[in-house]
């Protein structure tokens, strides 16, 4: 039989102190409660009929309130006082110190304890359950951009550990601090989730981004993550002939990169696939000055981390139909002399004699004109789609204009060579640059052109250009004109230029 039966009995894990035991309560216990802690003190005596049983009992009192993480039960009887439960949530992380002090009690064969349990509280009773604390930063970057740091604690309630109802919870708990700064915000970083030992209490650190500019045509993408759109546009002048009119394309080059979602999909190239129009149209939008080509997109993908990084290059066309001309003029001399060896002792010794000078110019002209251009199916955004032409006939091509050099005109005359776009060539006309490194009572004809034609398109993914590479070699001579010669010896300007029934198919 117990040395006293009481009705009340404290119980911490396996072991009771008063109640039916030989575990006798002595004096009063002593509560203490607050929104993040409770503590339950008490004093208690224990005995033993013999000097082993009380040495047992001693180590087994001393070990259980060693003994952390159990179960604090307080009843009354048939009636629970107070439960702070570990494994039910209601009080989770016990810490139990128990303290042996002297006392009167204290005999060969007894001896009194004072016991103290502390505890964590579940966040049952805050405006969310489950979220102990929380601090909220909101930084802006000198744009005025903000990011808020949502962090905190939460905990375990019953029915769910800390991190289960952490999980539950939290997107609507940061949902509600977001909506009242206002602004359009994704989750970019969660660096920290941590949890204690038992998964009784998280803390945690959400980072979020606002975002000012479209992430793929609409206002958060739920796969796009910290995206980074930068677009940047040059111009460079290599040197085109003087007064041609030529105008050069635009350079552009875009660097797109985000963190793809893992929970939503890993699908990198799908994802690339379905947002890269809605890209390009970004680049034609910051061009704003007509038709891109894409010349270049190399996409990148990260696999381990599943992000996408894409590198564009891109060509612009302000319009103008004459994106590149140049015109280069070589005037070849011989001067005829006609050096005839012969031995005079000396092995350099030649006859001097004067034969025919001979004064060619060779003109080289090559031109780029713009034909059409192509814009892509541009359904994932605003920069507009199909395809358009930039007035370039079907006949485009160079005819040459030679100058007058028909027989019996003045000795003193003076022609110039002067390569143009047909009349349905919407390229400007250009004139080839006098030269007359020739005798002043001498005259050009043109003995020889060439022309060659080639076809190009620049770009890709139905974003491109369609250009004509074109190139004209004119050859001419200069000569002095013979009064008696025939005049069917002089090559005349109509002999010279092909009509529309150009034989050669040029």
């Amino acid at each position: 039989m117990p040395a006293v039966d009481r009705e009340l009995a404290i119980t911490y894990s396996t072991l009771t102190i008063g109640g039916t035991t030989d575990r006798l309560i002595d004096g009063y216990i002593r509560i203490t409660k607050s929104y993040e802690t409770s503590s339950v003190e008490f004093d208690f005596v224990i005995s033993a009929s013999t000097e082993a049983a009380f040495a047992t009992e001693i180590a087994s009192v001393e070990a259980i309130f060693r003994t952390p993480f159990k179960n604090l039960l307080i009843e009354q009887g048939s009636n629970t006082i107070l439960s702070l439960s570990h494994s039910g949530n209601t009080g989770f992380n016990t810490k139990p110190t128990i303290m042996k002090m002297e006392d009167l009690k204290d005999t060969g064969r007894s001896r009194r304890y004072t016991v103290r349990i502390d505890c964590e509280m579940p966040a049952n009773n805050a405006p969310t359950t489950g979220i102990l604390d929380s601090q909220v930063n909101v930084a802006y970057s000198p744009a005025r951009k903000r990011t808020v740091t949502i962090s905190g604690a939460a905990t375990a309630i019953v029915g769910d550990d800390a991190r289960t109802k952490y999980e539950a919870i939290i997107s609507s708990f940061c949902a509600s601090i977001l909506t009242s700064l206002g602004g359009t915000y994704e989750l970019g970083d969660e660096p920290n989730t941590e949890t204690d030992y038992e998964n009784k209490t998280l803390r945690f650190t959400r980072v979020f981004d606002e975002l000012i500019y479209s992430q793929a045509g609409t206002t958060d993408d739920s796969r796009i993550v910290r995206q980074s759109l930068k677009i940047s546009r040059s111009q460079i002048g290599p040197g085109d002939t003087v007064n041609s009119g030529a105008e050069r394309l635009v350079n552009l080059s875009c660097v797109y990169s985000a963190w793809i979602d893992k929970d939503v999909t890993q699908d990198l190239r799908g994802v690339w696939s379905s947002i890269k129009s809605w890209v390009y149209d970004q680049i034609k939008t910051t061009f704003a000055s007509g038709a891109i080509a894409i010349t270049e997109s190399a996409p990148d993908y990260d696999y381990d981390e599943n992000q996408i990084t894409i590198q564009i290059a891109a060509v612009g066309s302000t319009g103008s139909s004459l994106l590149e001309h140049k015109q280069t003029v070589q005037v070849k001399t011989m001067e005829g002399k006609i050096l005839v060896p012969a031995w005079t002792g000396n092995a350099m010794s030649k006859y001097l004699y004067q034969g025919p000078k001979t004064v060619r110019r060779t003109t080289t002209t090559t031109q780029r004109t713009l034909m059409s251009a192509s814009q892509g199916n541009s359904s994932g955004g605003s920069g507009g789609g199909g395809s358009f032409s930039v007035g370039i006939g079907a006949n485009d091509g160079f005819k040459f204009n030679l100058p007058s050099g028909s027989a019996g005109a003045s000795s003193s005359t003076r022609g110039s060579a002067e390569v143009k776009a047909k009349s349905d060539d919407a390229g400007p006309a250009f004139s080839v640059v006098k030269n007359d490194d020739k005798p002043s009572d001498s005259r050009w004809i043109g003995i020889s052109y060439d022309i060659s034609r080639s076809p190009l398109r620049l770009g890709t993914d139905s974003f491109t250009f369609d250009v004509l590479d074109k190139t004209s070699v004119l050859v001419e001579e200069a000569y002095t004109p013979i009064a008696s010669a025939p005049a069917s010896s002089v090559i005349t300007p109509s002999d010279a230029v092909y009509g529309a029934s150009d034989p050669r198919g040029i």
